[in-house]
């Protein structure tokens, strides 16, 4: 029978898929995580030409991107704990930045957000040292979301739920990715659940990013707004310049 709470050689722990004489180890987890990098794609063109109007969003590309790559190669080769630490710590990092991120447009300096941070390390730490590894595991992102999710809803509050849509979206899709997570040892499919983790968690982040990008665009004027989310930067930035004085 095979042991959920072992951990392989790179670090990582054993999936229902997990075949190590196969060519793929794991064909649907590895194939599933391309996802991320296919989200990433999207934003580089939507993006193309106005990156710095949009640095925070920009900022997290890169971080997805080692993300999707990483947990690619890990799931598809289990045969480097590098690769096992690119699957999972661009989640820990867009996730402390994304919290930081919102934080900073509810307090006044955003560094207090941080001392908010320190309840995860509590319950991740916590997690290991009372539970088996496979739900500390899930524990663990579960309370990764919930410091994700606190400055939202709080955002949320104070703007009458704008763009709260996005939010509902990625938070009912990363339950269902949650519940994947967790059933994987279950054996409902013959692939284990744990590549619907990665489809629905990219729909959470893809969501997710598509409320930070509307974020962003409220910070600009809205006389030119409109004329900012279609030109290339350069043209975005002499709209600016042209506009009237009491537009900005």
């Amino acid at each position: 029978m095979t042991d959920f709470n072992m951990a392989l050689m790179d670090g990582g722990p054993v999936y229902t898929e997990t075949n190590l004489r196969g060519v793929v180890v794991e064909p649907w987890n590895a194939a599933s995580a391309l996802l991320f990098l296919v989200i990433v794609l999207y934003w580089l063109v939507r993006l193309r030409g106005r990156y710095a109007r949009f640095p925070f969003l920009s900022l997290c590309l890169p971080i997805l991107a080692a993300g999707g790559l990483g947990g690619t190669l890990y799931h598809a080769t289990r045969a480097s704990t590098v690769f096992y630490l690119m699957d999972v710590f661009p989640i820990l990092v867009l996730a402390l930045a994304i919290s930081a991120f919102l934080w900073s447009k509810l307090l006044p300096r955003w560094w207090l957000g941080l001392a908010l941070l320190l309840p995860y390390f509590l319950i991740h730490r916590t997690g290991f040292d009372w539970l088996d590894s496979h739900q500390a595991i899930n524990l663990s992102y579960a309370a990764l979301a919930a410091i994700v999710l606190a400055p939202t809803v709080l955002y949320l509050l104070r703007n009458r739920f704008r763009h709260g849509g996005w939010i509902l979206l990625a938070c009912v899709s990363f339950a269902i990715a949650l519940y994947f997570r967790y059933a994987d040892p279950q054996r409902f499919l013959p692939m284990g659940t744990h590549w619907l983790w990665h489809t629905f968690g990219a729909v959470a982040s893809w969501a997710v990013s598509e409320f930070l990008y509307l974020l962003e665009l409220d910070a600009v004027p809205s006389a030119v707004k409109d004329a900012l989310s279609q030109m290339p930067l350069q043209d975005a930035t002499k709209a600016q310049q042209d506009a009237p004085a009491g537009l900005g």
